[in-house]
């Protein structure tokens, strides 16, 4: 996965609206289903527009065209608006199955989700594209519902606020070039859900910190980057994403502080004897994380974690998403450089072709690294290997997600702990500070 330059961008002074794709051509989705839960609404596209009340109304693609089953009739473009009086609201708005959550990841599914704002439909060449036309404070409520969960503490739930606020503002336009929409609902993005799982106090965390942007000492929006665990140590946006503009710094996740631990000795060192990490099992207990995380999250180990790989799983990766069926074994595996968190940047495989010859292939990023070497994504690639057989690998590793800026669960751990926003956000982005943009 490419990531987009980094805009350099002042703070907005009004709310932006967004449109983001949920259903996209990538799904292939030729079906889906809009629900409308409220009286009021506008469907138009078939001539004139029909004001519908509560009611399911299906759609496919056929040909280059919509078709609806309920109005028999064909669009080649379909928008559905909501009546601006009613207010959005937690599980009310517009809802649309099936939307794929965790697209290409471990925890990957299909759910039905209702979003605020207005609802386009087209066609695309593989499936049908649905694109959420929504404010951008509305669409915040939902992420920061959505990335964890409501239950989360107020002051966490407005950090997650603020530095999703920021991210989306630097990527808004760029991200997705040259599609309907102009950033998507999944973790390519950010994870956004709608007013599925959004609840009243995540909408008073979002009023509590309306406009606010984290900005660098230039007055340039922070590319606020997070990932769910950083495993007790952050890495920095050039190393792992291979960006430049942003100021995104290694940190130690944790009270006083902690070395480098691109060195092989002193990551081992960390990994095995970790000190207090704000997102470690010791600060939010094990048990007690399933109730924080997002509703699409598994349940699972993230600050620490064991995983056996079979190289035949890493052939079928490499045939899946590169050569076709042409690599039959894996013979050799190099790992590469660490970047300061532990993440192995790079890594390269010898690998035997079906016609016998050998083949070097390098897997040039952590995002590669993960992709290949576990069958539904790898947590991370701040890893050790224990042991290695001709038939697989065993690896012990550290945190969830490339683990630059914001660690979530690190986050909560310290909202847990009696931390403000505030405190929260210095801590993962020091070169940042808030600003009120609108």
């Amino acid at each position: 996965m490419r990531e987009p330059e980094i805009r350099e961008i002042k703070p907005p002074t009004a709310e932006p609206i967004l449109r983001v794709g949920l259903v996209i051509e990538e799904d292939r989705l030729k079906e889906i289903k809009i629900k409308l839960s409220d009286a009021g609404n506008i469907v138009e596209g078939f001539g004139a527009a029909h004001i519908c009340g509560s009611k399911e109304i299906d759609f496919e693609l056929k040909g280059s065209t919509i078709y609806s089953k309920t109005f028999h009739k064909e669009s080649e473009r379909i928008f559905i608006t909501r009546d601006k009086s009613i207010r959005t609201s937690p599980g009310r708005g517009i809802g649309v199955s099936p939307v794929k959550a965790g697209r290409g990841f471990h925890w990957s599914k299909e759910i039905e989700a209702t979003y605020a704002g207005g609802i386009e439909i087209l066609p695309g060449q593989d499936g049908l594209i649905v694109v959420n036309h929504v404010e951008l404070e509305d669409y915040l409520a939902s992420v920061i519902s959505s990335e964890m969960s409501a239950a989360c503490p107020t002051e966490f739930a407005k950090a997650q606020a603020i530095a999703a606020r920021s991210w989306v503002l630097v990527f808004l336009g760029h991200k997705h070039e040259g599609l309907p929409y102009t950033i998507c609902n999944d973790d390519c993005c950010q994870r956004y859900q709608g007013t599925t799982f959004m609840s009243l106090s995540t909408q008073q965390a979002i009023q509590d910190c309306r406009g606010q942007t984290l900005v660098s000492k230039s007055g340039l929006v922070c590319p606020a980057y997070y990932s769910k665990s950083c495993g007790g140590r952050t890495d920095t946006i050039k190393e792992i994403l291979n960006l430049a503009g942003g100021e995104l710094v290694s940190i130690f996740d944790g009270p006083g502080s902690s070395g480098s631990l691109a060195g092989p000795q002193e990551f081992s060192k960390f990994l095995i004897n970790p000190p207090m990490c704000f997102c470690s099992e010791a600060t939010v207990a094990r048990g007690q994380l399933p109730t924080y995380l997002g509703k699409v999250d598994e349940d699972g180990a993230y600050f620490r974690w064991k995983f056996d790989i079979s190289k035949e799983s890493v052939v079928t990766a490499l045939n899946r998403e590169k050569f076709g069926e042409h690599i039959k074994e894996i013979e050799q595996i190099s790992w590469g450089p660490r970047g300061e968190s532990g993440r192995i940047l790079s890594a390269e495989l010898r690998v035997r072709r079906s016609d016998g010859t050998a083949q070097d292939i390098l897997l040039k990023n952590q995002f590669e690294i993960r992709q290949v070497l576990h069958p539904s994504f790898l947590y991370s690639s701040a890893f050790v290997v224990e042991s290695e057989t001709r038939y697989g690998i065993k690896v012990f590793g550290a945190g969830w997600g490339h683990g630059v800026g914001l660690c979530q669960i690190g986050g909560l751990g310290m909202a847990l702990r009696g931390e403000s926003a505030a405190a929260i956000l210095t801590h993962y982005y020091p070169n940042y500070q808030l600003a009120q943009s609108y």
